[in-house]
């Protein structure tokens, strides 16, 4: 289930559905645009690369575009559903470092 959030963008208000999904990483939020200038400007669908902490760097980015997702993303991490988000994220990060140190060559450790 999506999460109706508004959002200020170029001084105006505007609202959004977004849908977090960290089964992946990075972790990413999809975003269903509800306004038709924005759809016109920059499609009914946006997505947001993200650590959790801050916007990644996609290969489609240009000024607007990553104006419109930081807009978005700064309500977004506010958010009490975000925050469990993160909070679950950041948790399974600190349990994967041992294991992941483990791998690195002895020369990196």
């Amino acid at each position: 289930m999506g999460l109706k959030i508004p959002f200020l963008f170029r001084k105006k208000s505007y609202t959004c559905t977004v849908f977090i999904d960290i089964s992946d990483d990075p972790c990413f939020i999809f975003i269903l645009l509800n306004d038709v200038g924005l759809v016109k400007e920059f499609g009914e669908d946006v997505t947001i690369k993200t650590d959790c902490v801050q916007i990644l760097a996609k290969a489609d980015d240009y000024a607007e575009l990553v104006e419109l997702r930081q807009a978005i993303f700064d309500i977004v991490k506010g958010t009490p559903e975000f925050m469990v988000v993160k909070r679950k994220r950041l948790r399974w990060d600190e349990l994967q470092k041992p294991f992941l140190k483990n791998k690195l060559p002895s020369w990196i450790k």
